[in-house]
């Protein structure tokens, strides 16, 4: 069975097995013996000599839990004993969520990574990030106060996209082409993918607006829902004429059109420039 946490060595013996750096140049501290050292515990282990020898120190973070009191030791030794730091390349991984740091906190490191797990896999994933192998580039899938990264206003539609139009579904190969439209028919109107402020789609449910309008009739409203990245809704060709289609979801308000002309021989659709 798969370990579901991380050995104090963990790191450390990932990091000499993948690039060779000899194990005695590494020193591996749990929590509890920082903490004893940050408070001047009797018998506590004396990490000054490490901390004076080394180049880099990694912080290997997990949840802070408050019925743990050496959790918080890496905040402890910001706070504490910002002096051992200086000089040095401070590396925060954060085997959890991100949340427990605060933006002053977050200054004090050079980087910081965050994994969302405690497994092996994990801290090879971090040994990489730490060698320059690997350049994550995901995006928090929570609320970080710290770095004012709001989940909610991240995943709202990215305000200045363009939201394409296109008439009825997607033609897959091997498909016959659709029918010409008529006067009485139904049609689709799909948008292209909407993506989000971090450029991924949007969630599924994020409500679209569709405005229909006649050269000769006031706009009407129809409302549509995201579905794996693309929102739809339907409507009929009730008479002959031209109708010009736009699209609008919060805060993305521009859209190409589609000018729909309707006439005795059927339906062309041109799109318009915003």
């Amino acid at each position: 069975m798969p370990r579901s946490t991380l050995r104090v060595d963990e790191l450390a013996q990932t990091i000499t097995r993948l690039y060779g750096v000899p194990s005695t140049n590494i020193t591996s501290t749990t929590f509890a013996e920082l903490n004893a050292f940050l408070s001047n515990a009797p018998g506590a282990v004396d990490l000054l000599p490490a901390f004076e020898r080394a180049q880099w120190v990694v912080l290997a973070m997990q949840t802070i839990e408050p019925g743990v009191p050496a959790s918080d030791a890496a905040r402890q030794l910001l706070a504490l004993r910002p002096d051992l730091l200086n000089g040095k390349r401070v590396i925060g991984l954060v085997f959890g969520p991100p949340q427990t740091l605060t933006a002053a906190e977050l200054l004090r490191f050079t980087a910081v990574y965050v994994l969302y797990g405690k497994t092996p896999p994990f801290a090879e994933v971090a040994a990489r990030a730490l060698a320059g192998e690997a350049a994550p580039n995901g995006r928090p899938p929570i609320s970080v106060p710290a770095i004012n990264y709001d989940l909610t206003r991240q995943t709202e539609p990215e305000p200045s996209q363009i939201i394409q139009l296109a008439v009825g579904d997607e033609v897959l190969e091997g498909q016959p082409t659709p029918a010409p439209l008529r006067v009485g028919d139904t049609a689709r109107i799909r948008t292209g993918q909407i993506v989000d402020r971090n450029g991924h789609a949007v969630p599924d449910g994020t409500p679209v607006r569709f405005q229909f309008q006649y050269a000769d009739s006031a706009p009407v409203v129809q409302w549509g829902t995201v579905v794996n990245g693309a929102a739809r809704t339907d409507f009929v060709l009730d008479k002959q004429g031209q109708r010009l289609i736009r699209a609008a979801s919060e805060p993305a308000l521009d859209s190409i059109s589609l000018q729909i002309t309707i006439d005795e021989a059927g339906a062309i659709v041109a799109t318009l420039p915003p």
